[in-house]
């Protein structure tokens, strides 16, 4: 908080900008979901830190994305552990991130298609349709998040997958 207020005039009106605009993209792509991602809390105090006002998207009230039931977390700390003792590679965790983020995110995809398909059988066809427009929004997202690994080296890439296979559930 000090350091925003320490910040002049023209820095803090960009910040504000970038925190308004970050806030308000993850709301039109996640306020409507049943269940929160688990940063909502975050970014609402982010945008009161600003000095911006409360949004409804934000706040978030039951349950969350169980990331640990997603992604076995210890098995990427102790493969990300192994693998640095070996490796020269210092951008291995960027491009591990990415790819285990990628691959939670296929899983809540799978989970929504099986909603979706479910609610079809049952005739609830406004519901399927909901889920199936969330499914292509990640997948859009998808398009343009996994497309940094195509700045891996390929010769490094299946060491890569080797080493993290079992860390996701998807």
């Amino acid at each position: 908080e000090s350091a925003y207020n320490s910040l002049g005039d023209a820095d803090r009106h960009s910040l504000r900008g970038v925190v308004r605009t970050v806030t308000s993209a993850f709301a039109a792509a996640f306020g409507h979901w049943s269940v929160g991602v688990g940063v909502e809390d975050q970014l609402a105090h982010l945008r009161q830190l600003v000095g911006l006002e409360e949004m409804e998207g934000l706040r978030r009230v039951g349950e969350f994305l169980d990331y640990e039931c997603l992604v076995n977390s210890q098995l990427c700390v102790d493969t990300l552990l192994s693998h640095d003792e070996r490796s020269a590679h210092v951008e291995d965790f960027f491009f591990r991130t990415v790819h285990l983020g990628t691959e939670c995110w296929a899983y809540v995809v799978l989970s929504r298609l099986d909603t979706a398909r479910a609610s079809a059988a049952k005739g609830k066809w406004r519901n399927a349709a909901s889920h199936l427009r969330g499914c292509a929004r990640v997948f859009d997202y998808l398009g343009c998040h996994v497309m940094m690994l195509s700045s891996m080296c390929l010769a490094d890439y299946l060491p890569l997958k080797v080493e993290i296979e079992g860390t996701s559930g998807a």
